[in-house]
């Protein structure tokens, strides 16, 4: 049915639109291609239920702009886990909902200071979903439910994934929810596909690189993630991310079979 499947794993409900926007608008105006978008956290930052279900639907805003799909919400069992998936026929979009671990991995008090880099590291045993649909008692239990998705959705030869870069020295100061999103997709993923590490947070130090209608289409995602979040009091921070991110493209291909090098 699909020529091709591309899978993009983030974090946050915003880091496809900020950093690698443009081609996942492609991606989803493509005929004939599968996206699946896989959210690890709610973006909750130890916020309220109301900010984390706006990222959502705004994350799912962005996804359904390019072919002006018509998106069915459900509720999923896999691998043991009750998950929210949104789907609209050329795309997936499953929600774990764990806690936003903090940049630092530390946590928020709200959510117990719990984060996927804990639970990485062993410092927790168990962490839950902040909507109490489901919790994850291990680091193992966490990379398999990734791995069932993927399997549920498929892959063929020209099956793409994309994260953000895993590397500290490619992607410096990045999000500790970032690392530990790209740690899993290393584990699970292999060299079994073709991955694209795209930089994440230390763009902002780099020259803009991103124009014309690369530009153009990235912004227009970011535009129907943002219409869903934008408060009087957040207005001017989503200004400064579109500024410090917008204009900016960085990664790294590896290619299905070729091991992922430490040089960038």
């Amino acid at each position: 049915m699909y020529n091709n499947l591309v899978y993009y794993v983030v974090a946050h409900q915003d880091d496809w639109q900020l950093f690698y926007g443009q081609q996942a608008f492609l991606d989803l105006s493509e005929a004939g291609r599968r996206v699946v978008f896989i959210y690890t956290t709610a973006g909750d930052a130890g916020g309220s239920e109301a900010w984390w279900r706006a990222r959502e639907l705004g994350a799912v805003a962005a996804q359904a702009l390019p072919a002006q799909s018509v998106v069915t919400e459900a509720s999923n069992e896999i691998a043991g886990h009750r998950i929210a998936v949104y789907e609209a026929g050329s795309f997936a979009s499953y929600h774990l909902r764990l806690p936003d671990g903090h940049p630092s991995g530390d946590g928020f008090p709200s959510t117990g200071h719990a984060s996927l880099r804990k639970l990485q590291n062993g410092e927790i045993s168990q962490l839950a979903a902040v909507d109490g649909s489901t919790t994850y008692t291990s680091w193992h239990d966490f990379c398999d439910t990734l791995n069932a998705i993927i399997e549920r959705e498929g892959s063929n030869a020209n099956t793409w994934v994309n994260a953000a870069d895993w590397n500290p020295a490619c992607s410096p100061g990045d999000h500790a929810d970032h690392k530990a999103t790209a740690d899993a997709v290393r584990e699970i993923v292999g060299n079994r596909f073709n991955r694209l590490w795209f930089v994440t947070y230390s763009t902002k130090d780099r020259a803009a690189n991103l124009s014309g209608e690369g530009l153009e289409r990235k912004h227009l995602v970011w535009l129907a993630y943002k219409q869903h979040v934008e408060t009087d009091e957040n207005r001017a921070f989503l200004e400064w991310e579109w500024d410090s991110w917008g204009a900016k493209n960085y990664y790294r291909r590896v290619l299905a079979g070729e091991r992922d090098c430490e040089i960038c």
